[in-house]
């Protein structure tokens, strides 16, 4: 999901708020479970589970125990659900919690240097021509989500254009330009399979440039 989204689901429970008026409605009981619900699906989403926030709602609704009818979810769990949507979404918008799709793409970058890194473990050229194309594979991605979240790059351009338009915005800062396009040829030689001139050191050192961006962009 992207923050776009989160926003919007976050919107679509808070339209669900029932009103004192309202309270005794057949379907308060529903309509405030629906937020509770969703309010604790988006929070161990964009927050991780046990926080604070994660605490104080499942407080709220145990505290209820056997007395989970609609006034009591009224008057008890609303509260505390839309009080944490409102500020959920405060948080996304001001960007405390950073970009949920950045976040999410980073994890799964970041699985992808772990088994570059473990393919190298076995010291021998099977094992280093996998990691080589996962490294690639992996700073071809990264750049390429950089420029898309970052530098408004569209469609799929020369990665080279990519890097210039990350310097260009100012993602890409000082010698990490000249950096990001020396590793273009061990891109292109990866991913062609021309092992001649590829050796452990030069995709050790892509990995931990790329992991630097996963660090700076992604976390």
């Amino acid at each position: 999901m992207t923050d776009v989204a989160f926003l919007k689901r976050i919107d679509a429970l808070l339209a669900l708020e029932v009103s004192d008026r309202a309270m005794n409605s057949p379907d308060t009981g529903s309509r405030v479970m629906e937020i509770y619900q969703g309010a604790l699906h988006l929070l161990r989403m964009t927050h991780g589970s046990g926080t604070p926030q994660e605490k104080s709602l499942i407080e709220a609704y145990s505290a209820l125990k056997d007395r989970k009818f609609g006034g009591a979810l009224f008057q008890v769990v609303q509260p505390v659900a839309v009080g944490t949507l409102r500020a959920l979404r405060s948080e996304i918008e001001d960007g405390l919690i950073g970009s949920v799709a950045q976040r999410g793409a980073g994890e799964a970058l970041a699985d992808f240097a772990t088994l570059a890194k473990e393919a190298l473990e076995g010291g021998r050229d099977t094992g280093r021509h996998i990691a080589a194309v996962l490294t690639a594979a992996l700073y071809e991605d990264t750049i390429r989500r950089l420029g898309a979240a970052k530098a408004g790059v569209t469609g799929r351009p020369d990665l080279s254009k990519v890097v210039d338009a990350l310097k260009s915005s100012g993602v890409l800062k000082g010698a990490a330009t000249a950096v990001a396009l020396s590793y273009l040829k061990f891109r292109n030689d990866s991913l062609h399979a021309d092992w001649g001139g590829i050796t452990v050191g030069t995709i050790e050192s892509c990995l931990s440039f790329v992991e630097g961006l996963l660090l700076d962009h992604f976390a």
